[in-house]
């Protein structure tokens, strides 16, 4: 954190009007407290109560607005800042050390908030998506860790032996009033660290796995594992055991019924794949990719995949569409406000797609086609959106991200690396270097 938020003028401005708000809103007398329910709106902390009322609130809301405006959604939980803020008001009105120095609670606010703000947090989750074969044990992406549970335990976990066991599903119990918790974890897990408000972890957790899983899969060797995940299939969520996808029964007019049911697909992580993920060029794509400021290019394709990975989850096709769109807006819209989206990006996936100016044309086209449709859908709100449109949609986002991935480094300056799209869309060649076993998609310009 460079920039010093607790100096910050406005929200130095929101806290004071916050505190002095609050402060003045006790409601001193408990003999009437029933008044003070039926106005519906109050808090009650450390047996004290308060009236919230219009400019309490609007105290409230202005502080908490200009704190997740520094700290951002990630670092900021609304209601965390909330429990904060009124926690020193608390705290300033107890008997064991009461003021009425407002820049000081102020001060000690900002300073509870801004160090709670840089906490890591390590996340635990069941694994589902992955399953481990031959000798691998373990796989490292960046922050995120798929391990067996069970050297878990003898590793990171020794201390908390007596409260984790290894089953074959997650979950957990009380053995008694005085005695911890149990908690079961299944045969293997995530095991991710992140930097983020506490109610904010999990969520951010996951998208980290999302992000995790979409390098994986662009890294394999795609046709040579057969439960891989093909185009149009529901990818399941990698923390959810999903033992039969569907689970339902079609009813048809004749009579008969249909058992939409199928197992679901996953990602196979043997030794050739482990060593894949070991090797340096790996690690690099991994360290840029979940480590890089907002300026290089890196960033754009962290957001890109986590977006590719939300598409494959999903089953409803307009949405799917959606996702995978947002992934390849992520990797190629502009800065520049003012540029035309739909032309723009048409023209920059032709030129990472094809050197030859007549397949360039072409591509255009068909890019141009797909956001017919996606214009439908987020203007319209029409949903009739095909398979076949967002299976393409899949293999365009896909084949994008493997060809940028291996034709320039992720850690490029994002303005360069559109400079160097828009120069060579004219015409120009475009420095790439074709997947060498791309996936296949029958309907889809190569």
């Amino acid at each position: 954190m460079g920039y010093n938020y607790k100096s910050d003028r406005e929200l130095r401005e929101k806290a004071n009007e916050f505190f002095r708000a609050a402060r003045d809103s006790v409601w001193e007398d408990k003999s009437s407290l029933r008044e003070l329910f039926e106005k519906g709106s109050y808090q009650h902390l450390n047996g004290i109560f308060f009236e919230v009322n219009e400019k309490v609130r609007e105290a409230q809301n202005q502080l908490v607005a200009r704190c997740i405006k520094l700290l951002g959604p990630k670092l900021g939980n609304e209601k965390e800042i909330v429990d904060l803020a009124w926690k020193h008001v608390c705290q300033s009105l107890a008997e064991i050390s009461p003021s009425s120095d407002i820049p000081a609670i102020e001060k000690e606010f900002l300073d509870d908030l801004f160090r709670d703000a840089k906490r890591d947090f390590v996340y635990l989750v069941p694994n589902y998506i992955i399953g481990f074969r031959e000798h691998v044990q373990e796989i490292k992406i960046g922050p995120v860790r798929a391990i067996l549970s069970n050297d878990l335990l003898l590793s990171e976990m020794q201390n908390l032996k007596n409260i984790v066991q290894v089953g074959s599903e997650f979950k957990f119990s009380f053995e008694g009033i005085n005695s911890n918790s149990l908690i079961q974890i299944p045969p293997t897990c995530w095991y991710i660290s992140v930097n983020a408000a506490r109610g904010n972890a999990a969520e951010e957790a996951i998208w980290l796995i999302n992000v995790a899983v979409s390098l994986l899969r662009l890294s394999y060797p795609h046709r040579e594992y057969l439960d891989f995940p093909s185009f149009g299939d529901a990818e399941p969520m990698p923390t959810t055991d999903l033992k039969v996808e569907e689970q339902g029964v079609l009813l048809n007019p004749e009579g008969g019924i249909s058992i939409n049911a199928s197992r679901p697909h996953f990602y196979v992580v043997d030794d050739a794949i482990s060593a894949i993920t070991k090797e340096q060029e790996f690690k690099d794509r991994a360290q840029a990719i979940f480590f890089s400021d907002e300026k290089p290019l890196a960033k754009r394709f962290s957001q890109g995949l986590g977006w590719l990975t939300r598409g494959r989850q999903t089953i409803d096709r307009a949405e799917r569409f959606l996702f995978f769109f947002t992934a390849i807006e992520s990797l190629l819209s502009s800065n520049d406000s003012s540029a035309p989206v739909v032309q723009t990006i048409a023209r920059y996936a032709a030129t990472i797609l094809s050197p030859n100016a007549g397949k360039r044309e072409k591509i255009a086209k068909e890019v141009k086609s797909l956001y017919g449709a996606r214009s439908a859908l987020v203007h319209a709100g029409k949903r009739g959106v095909s398979q076949s449109e967002s299976n393409a949609a899949q293999y365009l986002a896909e084949l994008l991200y493997i060809t940028v991935m291996e034709s320039v480094p992720l850690t490029v300056p994002f303005d360069k690396f559109q400079a160097s799209l828009s120069e060579a869309s004219y015409g120009l060649p475009w420095p790439q270097s074709k997947p060498s076993s791309p996936p296949s998609q029958p309907n889809a310009s190569e």
